[in-house]
């Protein structure tokens, strides 16, 4: 077949030269981030709206960061494509004054490569649309060496958040 790789890794610092979430903010919030280590390209306080509904982040898994198993270790793309649209759209907005929540409600993931056995996982997520109660999503990973893993598309529901 044909043989092209046209979706180079961003221009971005890499994780070493970055301060986890921990470090810049205190704990990482919901109780599943506390088995991701986070380490963000763009350092966005909470209550500051960029209008930019982008995360670009380098992730990765703990305690454990990969796995042997093909299909395990793919579950790592999988997670980081479904859970990187909210800290997007928070990135546009002052998180602070927040009163929405999104659930996912489809989530499609394409599988370009195999997982590399590296630790470190580069996620580059977009909210480019949201609007009429819809959150429309796409994500983007990459491995420490610079290839394309896997591609994704997401759109979500905002519902009123429970207070």
């Amino acid at each position: 077949g044909l043989r092209h790789d046209r979706a180079p890794l961003p221009d971005v610092p890499g994780p070493d030269a970055l301060d986890n979430t921990e470090k810049l903010v205190g704990s990482p919030g919901s109780p599943l981030f506390h088995n991701i280590e986070r380490r963000p390209v763009d350092v966005i306080p909470l209550d500051v709206a960029t209008g930019e509904p982008i995360d670009r982040t380098w992730m990765r898994f703990r305690p454990r960061a990969s796995y042997d198993d093909v299909l395990l270790d793919s579950m790592r793309a999988l997670v980081t494509c479904d859970l990187m649209y909210w800290p997007a759209i928070a990135n546009g907005y002052d998180y602070t004054k927040l009163d929405v929540i999104a659930p996912g409600l489809d989530l499609s993931v394409r599988f370009h490569r195999s997982m590399p056995p590296t630790a470190w996982l580069y996620c580059e997520t977009r909210a480019d649309i949201a609007e009429q109660g819809l959150l429309g999503s796409t994500c983007r990973l990459w491995s420490e060496d610079g290839q394309l893993l896997a591609s994704s598309a997401t759109q979500a529901m905002f519902r009123p958040m429970r207070r």
